[in-house]
């Protein structure tokens, strides 16, 4: 008999309960707009075109020591990132891989890298502007510290990177500078 009033119960509760199931969506009350879904921008189509393949870069560091490189960009994760590899040739063992994408929170053009060292940095850009972007952090504000990372386009087939450092009241002092070719698109 138990059994039965449960059964029965259960089945009322369940009745009850479908109709608020298959209710429509409420309107926003007067006044209000409905809040719709906005994906986060891609990365520029242009910026993506040009980088994506595989590169060779040489240079050298601020001391005059050169410095030679492979870096690889791929678009990942359905178009939204692009993916950045970097390896520094012997006798540098420097390794990095990086992501470059839109915050979906702030809508900035952002770079994340993680290299062999352990580190892990965040970086954000105003964008890619006439060939040229520019990623920079803010390590300290006291006393102030800021690195960065320029990316310019020099040709269709070539471009240099440049990483700097900011510590006032001194101006920013490069550390290293690679001209990227072309391997494979």
């Amino acid at each position: 008999m138990r059994q039965a009033i449960s059964l029965i119960t259960a089945t009322l509760i369940a009745c009850a309960a479908a109709p608020s199931f298959a209710q429509p969506a409420t309107a926003p009350a007067p006044g209000q707009q409905q809040r719709k879904f906005e994906p986060p921008p891609r990365v520029p189509a242009d910026m993506a075109a040009f980088f994506s393949g595989d590169w060779a870069g040489k240079g050298q560091f601020a001391s005059g020591r050169p410095i030679e490189a492979d870096v690889s960009f791929r678009l990942e994760l359905d178009g939204q990132w692009l993916e950045y590899r970097h390896t520094d040739r012997a006798p540098n063992s420097y390794k990095a891989l990086g992501m470059w994408g839109f915050d979906s929170t702030t809508r900035k053009l952002v770079m994340t890298v993680n290299d062999n060292g352990g580190s892990a940095r965040s970086f954000d850009s105003d964008g890619w502007n006439d060939g040229t972007i520019t990623f920079s952090r803010t390590i300290s504000s006291d006393p102030l510290r800021e690195e960065r990372f320029v990316f310019a386009k020099l040709s269709d087939n070539s471009w240099r990177m440049t990483y700097e450092v900011h510590a006032a009241p001194r101006e920013w002092r490069m550390i290293d500078t690679l001209v990227f070719e072309r391997v494979a698109k």
